[in-house]
């Protein structure tokens, strides 16, 4: 089933349609309406909220608005349509591989809004709008993500192995779940999979990975088994071991 159709039957559950929504939320009959809800990625349920994404040159300044949609919420974020051509170009022209680039604040979230972009339903559209979104490769998000995974492995690394040295093995276990997290995520985003929140990766492993993959076994070890003061040590050296595998096999 398309994105198209997965949202065009998501309102008609919520007793609207794609037009009554574009009514409700008043948008510009030249804009850009993008309907995302994180069902399209396979997560989520018929309760989960819904994001709009409009662009219009007519839109004076980047505002966001909420709407009641039957039962949920829909977050609504309206922006300039040059602001999107100048987020398509800073992504397009930028080094990936640039730590200093790639630790810039903005770029998870630029990243993520480009991502639903080009994968969100198309409520409403234009030739020069689909002109703009086919220069949104896939496949450079995900080598963004990938790389901001494994900067966040190394911050959330750091301190778990200063908590070991130390002798503080509860506490580099818990680092150590931090960064063994933010090395699944840039696993599964080299994979193709892109996944933005961290409650997610608990299902997004199951979905891609499979429940018997060994990455999938051993992340739900070390989230669920149980922890004590006894056994942290070897826990968290194991950990330590495992997320180094994993981002040094991504290169």
């Amino acid at each position: 089933m398309s994105n198209d159709i997965l949202f065009e039957n998501r309102l008609s559950h919520l007793g609207t349609t794609p037009d009554r929504l574009l009514r409700q939320i008043e948008a510009p009959p030249e804009a850009l309406v993008i309907g995302y809800t994180s069902q399209m990625d396979g997560f989520g349920t018929n309760r989960s909220d819904l994001d709009l994404y409009v662009f219009d040159d007519k839109i004076q300044s980047p505002r966001t608005e909420q709407v009641a949609v039957g039962s949920v919420v829909a977050d609504v974020e309206f922006s300039r349509i040059t602001e999107l051509e100048k987020a398509i170009q800073f992504v397009a022209g930028a080094n990936v591989d640039d730590p200093i680039w790639i630790s810039q604040s903005r770029v998870p979230s630029l990243t993520k809004v480009l991502y639903r972009l080009r994968t969100g339903a198309r409520l409403q559209t234009s030739d020069r709008a689909e002109r703009l979104l086919r220069h949104v490769s896939l496949d450079r998000l995900g080598r963004i993500m990938v790389r901001y995974y494994i900067l966040a492995v190394d911050d959330a690394a750091e301190d778990a192995v200063r908590h070991f040295e130390a002798g503080n093995y509860l506490s580099a276990v818990h680092m150590g779940r931090r960064a063994l997290d933010f090395a699944v995520l840039a696993y599964l985003a080299n994979a193709g999979a892109l996944v933005f929140k961290l409650k997610w990766i608990y299902q997004a492993l199951t979905m891609h990975l499979g429940p018997a993959h060994p990455i999938t076994v051993a992340f739900y070890q070390y989230h669920f088994d149980a922890v004590s003061a006894d056994t942290a040590g070897r826990t968290a050296e194991r950990m330590i071991r495992h997320w180094e595998k994993i981002v040094n096999d991504l290169g």
